[in-house]
């Protein structure tokens, strides 16, 4: 079976804050995988958001911290290696008739912090539990149309009603953190009591809310090798210019994610990710804004923007030129000829919309968060402002996931990630239940490709699909985006060594050790 992963990929990267507590290194060694590891003290991890929840199946990502710190939590079925292969954690082994079905073998001595055992009924009630609840998070989406059945209590059968290659990778990225299922009953309660089987549990006493976060070692855990502090401090400042100050202070070990174009923190700088930075078509049947259902509208806006001025006076060389479809350069299905396809060309652009009816132009509604987003969104307004197009930028930072579900916006700006599953991405974004595409919107051809790719029985025809995706994703114009931009984890390299699984947007809990 082929898993394929991006070569690079992108995080939402958001203002960065942090607050000031030292770093003290102190203790034994452990070794892991054949390394040796220094083991205690403490990890300061300066935050990139509020943690909003503690409900695996209710986190966001964006503006928030709550998918990180559930990493330290709750246990995975899988874990990821740094090529994004899925490798053993809870799971110790898998296999797969095909790409409709998965068989996980588990460990039988994990227990939740309740005493109660992670076995396979646990998973079997977490992906229903996950299909029902009440607001949904991010991770959701990949067990959409997937049944879970356990075999025994070691043995755990997933069943996919639309087969994917990468359905381990998502498991090792975050659809399967394991709730107690006493927790599940009242599944509110989550959102401020977390119940998991992680390396770490929560010090409420230690924690203040919506500043600071203290995760002390759970004693029980099963493979203490391979998180060697023993104490975590999340802290959370409300700008990235407060994270960087106390990393020269050397009170903060670690900035969870950092704009690797502007990182003033003077911390050793860890590239993980390409951030697709521009806009989405949220409303491509012009349910709210009737210009966006007429292609040529949305192409014309392509042909508008100056993809080069932008990357120029933004990003310089830390950024990339973005041809409006979710394929690196260096992903797999990227082709020359998509550079070519959409070439600065206003008086094309206005062509194009005085042949779909607005040759004055029209007005659209944009929800933006400055703080992620502004600089990308306020260029490509400039741009399209002189074709006729105006582009009504407003401030949503504080509510921004209910505002993106709302349904209230045409367009909205974004960062994206390919994540570790690309092939999952794109079903993500064209699927009419994924997680971005809150208008339901559907795409005959990139659906029929995707259906086709996972019957591609060799490399070549699957390598000529991803082609075509990214083709198809350009020519229907669902992206404006017009640059790439680095992204990046800021640590302290004397101190820690940190790594990342390639298409992830920040390292996991578990690549960040000790200097000993």
């Amino acid at each position: 079976m082929r898993f394929t992963f991006g070569k690079r990929a992108a995080a939402i990267t958001a203002a960065v804050s942090a607050a000031a507590m030292m770093f003290s290194a102190c203790g034994g060694q452990s070794t892991q995988g054949g390394a040796s590891t220094a083991t205690g003290g403490t990890l300061t991890i300066a935050m990139q958001g509020d943690i909003t929840t503690y409900d695996p199946w209710s986190a966001q990502s964006g503006l928030n911290g709550s998918l990180f710190v559930i990493g330290g939590l709750y246990d995975s079925l899988l874990n990821l290696d740094e090529s994004g292969q899925p490798v053993a954690n809870v799971a110790t082994s898998w296999e797969s008739a095909d790409s409709s079905h998965y068989t996980l073998t588990l460990r039988d001595d994990v227990k939740f912090t309740d005493g109660t055992a992670l076995n396979a009924e646990a998973v079997v009630k977490n992906v229903e539990y996950a299909a029902k609840v009440k607001t949904p998070g991010e991770c959701n989406s990949y067990l959409t149309g997937v049944t879970a059945t356990a075999k025994d209590d070691t043995t755990v059968e997933f069943a996919l009603k639309t087969p994917s290659v990468g359905f381990l990778t998502d498991l090792g990225s975050c659809a399967s953190f394991i709730v107690s299922p006493s927790a599940l009953a009242n599944g509110e309660d989550l959102k401020t009591t977390p119940a998991g089987s992680g390396p770490y549990i929560l010090d409420t006493s230690a924690s203040v809310a919506g500043q600071k976060w203290v995760l002390t070692r759970n004693p029980d855990y099963w493979n203490k090798g391979a998180y060697p502090f023993d104490t975590l401090n999340l802290q959370y400042f409300a700008d990235a210019t407060a994270a960087a100050n106390a990393a020269q202070a050397g009170q903060v070990d670690m900035i969870q994610s950092v704009d690797a174009t502007n990182d003033t923190s003077g911390l050793a700088i860890l590239h993980t990710s390409t951030d697709f930075r521009g806009l989405m078509f949220q409303d491509i049947t012009g349910k709210i804004s009737k210009p966006l259902a007429d292609v040529r509208v949305r192409q014309a806006m392509q042909y508008a923007i100056d993809r080069d001025a932008i990357k120029t006076a933004l990003y310089s060389d830390s950024g990339e030129l973005g041809y409006s479809t979710p394929f690196t350069s260096t992903s797999e299905g990227f082709t020359d000829a998509l550079k070519t396809t959409y070439t600065y060309d206003p008086e094309k652009a206005k062509q194009l919309l005085t042949e779909a009816g607005y040759p004055d132009g029209f007005t659209v509604k944009v929800m933006e968060v400055p703080a992620i987003y502004g600089d990308a969104a306020q260029a490509i307004a400039g741009q399209l402002a002189k074709v006729g197009i105006t582009l009504e930028l407003s401030d949503q930072s504080a509510d921004f996931f209910n505002q993106l579900k709302s349904g209230k916006w045409a367009m909205v700006t974004f960062n994206w990630t390919i994540g570790t599953n690309p092939v999952h991405t794109y079903e993500g974004l064209s699927s009419k239940t994924g997680f971005w595409n809150t208008f339901g919107n559907t795409s005959p051809t990139i659906d029929g490709l995707l259906a086709e790719l996972a019957q591609d029985k060799d490399d070549a025809a699957y390598k000529a699909t991803l082609e075509k995706i990214a083709k198809a994703f350009q020519d229907e114009s669902w992206y404006l985006v017009p640059v790439l931009v680095s992204g990046a984890t800021a640590y302290n390299d004397k101190k820690l060594s940190v790594t990342h699984t390639q298409g992830a947007p920040i390292s996991f809990l578990y690549q960040i050790k000790q200097v000993g």
